[in-house]
């Protein structure tokens, strides 16, 4: 209810298109959700508690939970720089998140676990992981052009919203940094990056919902209403392209329109094989 109506349509739109490529049955969805959660509770800092109850669940389901402390780490390191101070809740739910890495059924190796993901990109991966697309830096991979493209325009508003909003956040800015980085390392992380950035994004243009432009009121009104043409032939173009697979085919993806799974991505077959064959490994 508080957000600026036209920032947050255009985040949204733009997280869906680049975030569309990983909407796909794999654990990491949680991490989306888990690392948006995050930033939510330590904005309001009204439900802090529950960060350790979400970092155990977000233990047990992906390996990103390691961004969880990183987060919690990024706010208190902006607190710090920016205000001078200690907050001493960051701290403690800081340490407990921590220690909720742990609470998992294979205790300390599990909690290093993110050191192993770390060396399956850039210079120190193996040159099997060197060859998976996924891992490969974002702009050296052949995208399509609407993701990279909405990529590099989210990147530009995401960033611009931390000079157009009153007051510059610097544990916000952090956080940024942090994902704008990951999702330069490998392409996999720019949905994740996409979500996060979107979100803050929105929290930034809150602080300007009511300034005004400098230009006359029907020149304002016709610019929201050219806005909303515009989000309306954008959303249809790209439903339209999404149903017909145009915008797959466009995108070099894979991916199809419907419900289900793509057999190429799940080889049900292939473990049908090995159970009809009844072979041994």
């Amino acid at each position: 209810q508080k957000s600026n109506f036209y920032a947050t349509t255009c985040c949204i739109l733009l997280a869906l298109l680049i975030g569309n490529q990983r909407f796909l049955f794999r654990p990491e969805m949680f991490s989306y959700l888990f690392a948006v959660l995050f930033i939510l509770i330590l904005e309001n800092r009204k439900k802090i508690y529950f960060l350790p109850l979400i970092q155990i669940l977000w233990t047990n389901t992906h390996g990103f939970f390691v961004f969880g402390p990183i987060i919690i780490g990024c706010y208190f390191l902006g607190e710090l720089i920016q205000k001078k101070q200690i907050v001493k809740p960051l701290l403690l739910y800081g340490i407990l998140s921590v220690l909720a890495c742990f609470i998992n059924p294979y205790g300390y190796k599990l909690a290093l676990y993110p050191l192993l993901l770390a060396k399956e990109v850039g210079e120190s991966a193996s040159p099997f992981m060197k060859s998976v697309i996924e891992l490969a830096p974002t702009f050296l991979t052949g995208i399509g052009s609407f993701y990279k493209s909405a990529f590099t325009i989210l990147i530009v508003i995401s960033f611009l919203s931390f000079f157009a909003a009153k007051k510059f956040f610097i544990s916000r800015f952090l956080v940024y940094l942090l994902f704008l980085y990951v999702s330069f390392i490998a392409v996999r992380n720019t949905a994740f990056f996409a979500f996060v950035a979107a979100l803050i994004t929105i929290i930034n243009f809150e602080e300007i919902r009511k300034l005004q432009l400098p230009v006359d009121e029907k020149i304002q009104n016709l610019l929201k209403y050219a806005y909303l043409i515009l989000l309306i032939i954008i959303s249809l173009g790209v439903s339209a392209g999404i149903i017909t697979n145009k915008y797959y085919r466009h995108e070099k993806s894979i991916q199809q329109f419907g419900i289900g799974k793509i057999d190429i991505l799940y080889p049900t077959g292939a473990i049908e094989f090995i159970k009809n064959s009844d072979l041994r490994g």
